[in-house]
């Protein structure tokens, strides 16, 4: 590159910087600014690649390496992890390391590199990776540990992602003592950010401690309420983990199970509704999970029709990411076979149909574990998709 083109992607760099959002420090989240997000995410792609263009040439990459460079492409990586547009992410995180590398030691190069394993291990847990991602939340709080001086409200938000992971992987006892750090974290701070609640209330519910879970959902509903502007995404994330609260509650609670039928896919379906209207976009992964949710819980009351509707909505949006989120296809897929093979509804060619969707929901989920069996239970599949999707 020329000095002047130099100049000019600094100054661009700096531009970018000031134009695209930052994650909301009381949430850690940026959902409320996609749109704005989204009218910069080329550019910054571009100066991306810029920079991994010069080093696939093995040229001199010195003209990019600055803190505000790293920080532009950690907040990038941030929205692309929230948009799910993993591979994007990923490949973010791998430049920005390449460029990190070039920075000064010191602490605030090492909180730029935690930013980005955090990001790389959220990218890991959503592709069914939970090992990999634990094992990088725990090198990301380990750097948060020893910042000098320590940051609280971030140390907190690692913990309940470390937490948040431990729960995914089923390990619901230790996910416990990761929220019960990340509350010591936050100490007398108010207002502990309610996307943290609603994860500590799904791993109450895990656990069969349904009181704490209301606990914590009634919480949650609290801070909605005192919030004049509350987040869309939130809202939706909320109504989902109470549809599977009650899901479970069915299984529990056999008198009720019929009404708590009814609730759960009833906050499924509020859940789809919220993040519809707040995104205006119908494919994000979490449309689908909505959508698979809703349709399982029609299947299993017998409503074979209303379930094939909702599974084969749900199975569009799934399609749309498989190649990055194979194992909510092939759960999709798996429940959809189950719903045109049923007794009450399938001829010839409907069972035809199930089993090919069956077979090829096995094929999805071999992708991500080639030793993978147990077909016939929903289990196998669940395993495999993030808890915030399950």
């Amino acid at each position: 590159m020329t000095p002047e083109q130099k100049r000019d992607f600094s100054s661009t760099v700096t531009r970018l910087l000031g134009l695209f959002p930052a994650e909301d420090v009381k949430v850690g989240q940026m959902f409320d600014n996609w749109g704005t997000c989204a009218t910069y995410s080329d550019d910054v792609m571009s100066v991306r690649d810029t920079v991994w263009g010069e080093s696939k040439q093995n040229a001199d990459i010195t003209f990019a390496a600055s803190e505000e460079f790293c920080e532009l492409l950690n907040r990038h990586q941030r929205y692309l992890l929230e948009i799910s547009a993993l591979s994007q992410c990923k490949h973010t995180c791998q430049v920005n390391l390449h460029v990190l590398e070039l920075l000064k030691p010191g602490p605030e190069k090492e909180s730029l590199k935690a930013t980005i394993k955090s990001h790389q291990a959220q990218v890991a847990e959503e592709q069914g990776n939970i090992d990999q991602a634990i094992s990088l939340h725990l090198d990301d709080f380990a750097t948060k540990l020893a910042e000098k001086p320590q940051n609280p409200r971030y140390i907190s938000f690692t913990a309940s992602n470390i937490a948040y992971s431990y729960s995914s992987k089923r390990n619901q006892t230790e996910a416990l003592t990761w929220y019960e750090k990340a509350r010591e974290f936050w100490g007398e701070m108010p207002n502990r950010p309610a996307n943290i609640l609603i994860n500590e209330a799904i791993c109450h519910t895990l656990l069969g401690q349904h009181i704490q879970a209301r606990e914590l959902f009634d919480t949650f509903q609290a801070l909605l309420n005192s919030d004049p502007q509350p987040s869309w995404a939130v809202i939706a994330y909320g109504y989902f983990a109470m549809g599977g609260f009650h899901e479970l509650q069915q299984k529990r609670d056999l008198d009720a199970a019929v009404s708590h039928f009814l609730k759960a896919k009833d906050h499924f379906l509020k859940a789809r509704e919220g993040w519809e209207k707040g995104l205006q976009a119908s494919h994000h992964p979490f449309i689908g999970a909505c959508l698979y949710k809703a349709g399982a819980i029609r299947l299993n009351q017998g409503r074979v029709d209303d379930a094939i509707a909702l599974l084969y909505e749900s199975l569009v949006v799934t399609e749309h990411h498989r190649q990055e989120r194979p194992a909510e296809h092939a759960r999709s897929l798996h429940k959809y076979s189950q719903a045109v093979m049923h007794p009450d509804y399938h001829g010839e060619t409907e069972r035809a149909e199930g089993m090919k969707m069956q077979m090829d929901s096995e094929e999805e989920l071999r992708r991500i574990d080639p030793n993978a069996k147990g077909f016939d239970s929903d289990e196998t599949y669940d395993k495999y998709v993030p808890l915030g999707h399950r």
